[in-house]
């Protein structure tokens, strides 16, 4: 069977063999240079091909059916959680996956913390959630995946969102969100860049629900409202906006596998009283049966430790793209952007 580092091995084939043929090309003037360069731009060919369709060569491999198999397992679990517990509103579904995943009940050794030392792996990137660190794009994707176990209608979107449109949304649990300092630095870094021209910086997920459609971003505890005259998505107000990238969608669609949606179909049915009850409700719940919640997390700690032994030996999505690259240097990337004034 097929493993990761096999696939990697043949990338870093693909990548190694121009450079090679270039250098043979240069000093050894009784090469045929046509057949070189010929040589050359097939090795360069079956590399974009390879990057193209990776997210499909990626779910070939015996570990990513072995991660598959326990990840559609934690979902299972969770959603007979959810049903057990009687949630049967996307709102309270919401409520209580943010409870569920800041408090550590669905991560190894019960401690998640916002970080970007992913594994990202295509079309199961809420995994990272169960290695206990993740970002936007983790968690949406769990939570999608979770609304999708029970039965809803749901997408990710990837937007452009503002600073304020983070901080000003309505934010009703309180057990915070804990950031590692490195991934605070390169997230300012990212914004940094993004904002120069408004690019696909944050994923929230759409769900819908006999009728209705709700607009949540998990990573911050909010519900957002939109404007299809504007088409912006915004917390609280108009100014506090996120805006909707298609381009960013399709692409990661087609790096990440998943879900695409688009902007005609955007919808948001808000009614602030009415989710404010139902979330505080959920969250009430939630204090007064943590015994529930940890004989929960002890049922799924085997579970969580056998997805995090697996995932340990894997690389992130980038060096699994550019096998040859070394680990991303944060610090580096801080100094840059102090360097460009960003």
């Amino acid at each position: 069977m097929v493993r990761m580092k096999d696939i990697e091995n043949i990338r870093k084939a693909e990548i190694i063999a121009p450079i090679l043929l270039t250098v043979l090309a240069h000093f050894d003037p009784t090469a045929n240079a046509k057949t070189i360069e010929m040589a050359s731009n097939v090795a360069s060919y079956m590399y974009l091909i390879d990057i193209f369709i990776s997210a499909k060569t990626s779910m070939i491999t015996k570990e990513y059916k072995e991660l598959n198999l326990l990840y559609s397992e934690v979902l299972s679990r969770t959603a007979d959680l959810v049903e057990e517990c009687e949630f049967n509103d996307p709102i309270e579904v919401f409520a209580f996956f943010v409870y569920l995943y800041r408090n550590g009940y669905l991560s190894v050794d019960r401690e998640f913390v916002y970080d970007t030392k992913l594994i990202d792996f295509p079309n199961m990137q809420g995994i990272d959630v169960v290695r206990g660190k993740g970002v936007c794009r983790s968690i949406s994707s769990m939570l999608s995946d979770l609304y999708y176990e029970l039965g809803y209608d749901v997408t990710n979107l990837m937007v452009y969102a503002t600073k304020d449109s983070v901080k000003k949304q309505i934010k009703l649990c309180d057990t915070p969100l804990r950031k590692s300092v490195e991934s605070k630095k390169f997230v300012d870094f990212v914004v940094a860049i993004t904002s120069k021209l408004e690019l696909g910086n944050h994923q929230i997920t759409m769900v819908n629900d006999n009728g209705k459609s709700y607009i949540l971003d998990p990573t911050n505890d909010g519900i957002l409202d939109y404007n299809p005259d504007k088409k912006i998505i915004y917390a609280g107000s108009e100014e506090n906006y996120m805006k909707y990238k298609e381009s960013s969608q399709i692409l990661c669609g087609i790096i990440m596998g998943g879900q695409t949606s688009f902007e005609s179909k955007l919808k948001s049915d808000v009614d602030l009283a009415d989710y404010k009850e139902k979330y505080l409700r959920t969250l009430k719940f939630c204090k007064e049966n943590s015994d529930l919640l940890v004989d929960f997390y002890n049922m799924n700690k085997e579970l969580y430790d056998d997805i995090c032994t697996i995932l340990a030996e894997q690389k992130s999505i980038l060096r699994r793209t550019i096998p040859i690259i070394p680990k991303i240097n944060i610090k580096g990337a801080e100094k840059f952007k102090k360097n460009y004034n960003m």
